[in-house]
């Protein structure tokens, strides 16, 4: 059932209203203005991004202040995604997090080198009670950095609902960006879809945006779409690329809200105020993702069966029925927290003729989202649980060397299982090739003859042998900080420490640079024995050793 545009609209504004409401007296983060260089919902490589990143002017070590007065409830550091990470979490419900940090200040240090020593890790994560390490609104809890997976120095700043752990937009919380910019609407793409909401292949129109004297948006050229996108159980659906900007900023931002109405009626909506951690992945069902791999951002405005995501509104799926020789009138907006909008109108034609086929995805031919997919030769398994797939596949595969399921440019949402015989029990590992061509190394274990891996991709897996150590070999050993470059020209490195005079010191590794480096401890002097231990993920170990004369 579709709704009007007035009642929609009521329905909205509510919604903001009440998310705004309530004083949550929350301080900026930062001691600087706030510039952001991405916002909440925007598209990411399987996942939303899921909090606001600001600015640093390219530059760590900004203090980081706790946003209201709480408790530290968790605190991670990896060398993969949010690197040096401190929750805090709020008596009124929400938590807040500070991502990428390059260090933590007062009893959150303290705590965590002592726990990094007891454990002899640099890696570690901690979960506090509440009346362990306490903070106030304004308090220093961290400063600003780079680590884990971020590409340049800034906050990831995030709001969560403490009980579910959904991810909430800042803006709509008191968090204030200028921001007088009109989202960008840059292109428009149609494509035919069965029952289910799934793209027919093959049957897809894509046109860019121009403006009209008016100021509204309009295809570049008149649409017309051949009668076989109709289909009696079927029909039509739109996605549409969408950015966004700030005012002190030229990056390109992602979608607040929209609205699509077809013939006056409203089909669709969209507002990204908060998604669940665990729907995030679903984004492959929101987002277009073979335009995603060109760089585009289009926003579907349908939804498939598989799609969980809770962002929309319900009553209605985005399916367009359409019947050959009709015409359409197509209407788009979308706007951002701060109201900017922008609009595009065009009238969509079909062709006269007949209707397209109804069964487009045979069993025989496809392996359907809903289903298993159960692939052996009595030796090699490849397997998955049903909901695996966003769209059907194509039934391509091989069970023999390279052993292949589909192609890696396709997203899936959960883990294969891949067994594959072999007569070697040890230093061996699967390679596959990423979405851009690269090879990418996957972790898997040797069980009675075999190798057992889950990974997260569709592809050619071939089994390849690391007997490589990996090397390492010193930068700075005179300075504050000692540094060494570490080469690992296989696999990932699995775990590295260091020794001075057989004492355990901590040394940190950024995987972006290759870098491993520790502070020189205090008081140390005269001559020392320095060893440095680092292994692979097949196992493979170099000891690095060498008389160090500190002054």
């Amino acid at each position: 059932m579709s709704i009007s545009r007035a009642a929609y609209f009521l329905i909205l504004f509510s919604s903001i209203s009440v998310l705004g409401q309530g004083n949550f007296n929350y301080q900026s983060p930062l001691d600087i203005p706030l510039v952001l260089a991405a916002n909440f919902g925007e598209l990411r490589p399987h996942h939303f991004h899921m909090g606001l990143d600001f600015k640093t002017n390219s530059k760590e070590g900004y203090v980081i202040r706790s946003i209201q007065d709480g408790f530290v409830s968790r605190v991670k550091i990896s060398r993969s995604g949010y690197g040096k990470v401190v929750y805090v979490e709020h008596n009124n419900g929400h938590t807040s997090v500070y991502a990428h940090c390059s260090s933590f200040k007062g009893q959150i240090d303290s705590l965590v080198k002592a726990v990094q020593a007891r454990e002899q890790n640099a890696e570690i994560e901690i979960y506090l009670k509440k009346d362990e390490i306490k903070v106030k609104r304004g308090q220093i809890i961290a400063l600003s950095g780079n680590t884990g997976g971020s590409t340049g120095p800034h906050l990831h700043f995030e709001l969560r609902e403490t009980a579910t752990e959904t991810g909430l937009n800042p803006l709509l919380y008191g968090f204030h960006i200028s921001d007088h910019r009109a989202p960008e609407i840059r292109g428009v793409k149609i494509s035919a879809l069965d029952s289910s909401g799934f793209t027919i292949p093959g049957k897809t129109i894509i046109s860019a945006v121009k403006k009209t004297k008016d100021g509204y948006l309009e295809p570049i050229s008149p649409i017309i779409l051949p009668s076989d996108f109709c289909s009696k159980s079927g029909g039509i659906g739109f996605a549409f690329e969408v950015i966004d900007r700030f005012d002190d900023a030229l990056n390109n931002c992602g979608l607040f809200a929209s609205e699509l109405m077809v013939n006056n009626e409203m089909v669709f909506t969209t507002k990204i105020d908060k998604i669940p951690f665990d729907e995030s992945r679903h984004i492959n069902c929101h987002k277009d993702h073979n335009e995603f791999l060109k760089g585009k951002d289009y926003h579907r405005c349908y939804k498939t069966m598989e799609n969980p995501l809770g962002m929309y509104d319900h009553s209605n799926r985005g399916i367009v029925h359409v019947v050959p020789g009709e015409k359409y009138a197509v209407n788009f907006k979308t706007w951002d927290v701060k109201n900017n909008s922008t609009f595009l109108r065009m009238t969509i034609a079909i062709a006269e003729g007949d209707f397209g086929r109804e069964n487009n995805f045979p069993p025989s031919e496809y392996f359907l989202p809903n289903e298993k997919m159960d692939l052996t030769n009595g030796t090699v398994f490849i397997s998955s649980e049903a909901n695996t797939l966003y769209e059907p596949l194509k039934k391509e595969y091989s069970l023999l060397p390279p052993y292949t399921l589909g192609q890696n440019r396709i997203p899936i949402q959960k883990n294969l299982r891949v067994q594959i015989p072999t007569e070697r029990t040890s230093n061996q590992y699967l390679e596959i090739l990423d979405e851009k061509g690269r090879s990418k190394s996957i972790f898997a274990e040797h069980i009675e003859g075999a190798l057992i891996t889950r990974p997260k991709n569709l592809g050619k897996f071939t089994v390849k042998t690391d007997t490589i150590p990996p090397v390492v070999f010193p930068l700075d050993l005179t300075s504050n900080t000692l540094k060494w470059k570490v080469k690992e020209s296989e696999t990932e490195l699995y775990d590295y420490d260091l020794f001075i005079d057989d004492q355990w010191i901590l040394l940190e590794y950024e995987s972006k640079s290759d870098l491993l480096f520790a502070l020189k401890p205090k008081g140390i002097s005269g001559d020392r024995m320095v060893r440095i231990v680092v292994s692979d993920t097949c196992n493979n170990s170099t000891e690095w050793v060498q008389k160090i004369s500190f002054k």
